[in-house]
């Protein structure tokens, strides 16, 4: 099963994600960062030793939400999670929130 990093306490774009998650009844696991300490660690550990998160922190960003595959690859990419479950690419406007912009914080990929 994918896994899906998220702390939607205070990222707007892991919110847009949760509401796509259940419009589409996405069968994931969700790990929140916040949630407890374990959780922070494994983030943590990804942040600090995977290589996919060197353009992230460049970019200054947090690297949430993230998708890791059941072989450990991750991703930032929506539409590339989507594809491991699949599911169609996301459609036009299927994150878009009126009431939140994206986060220029996390890492949300389309």
């Amino acid at each position: 099963m994918i896994k899906v990093y998220t702390a939607p306490q205070i990222c707007k774009d892991c919110r847009k994600l949760e509401k796509l998650i259940e419009k589409r009844n996405l069968q994931v696991e969700r790990v929140n960062i916040i949630e407890n300490t374990a959780n922070l660690k494994t983030y943590l550990a990804y942040r600090d030793i995977s290589l996919d998160f060197i353009p992230v922190k460049e970019e200054g960003k947090i690297g949430i939400p993230f998708f890791e595959r059941e072989n450990g690859t991750i991703t930032f990419n929506v539409n590339e999670a989507l594809y491991w479950m699949h599911q169609p690419p996301l459609e036009a406007g299927e994150l878009e929130d009126d009431e939140e912009e994206a986060c220029d914080a996390c890492s949300l990929k389309y």
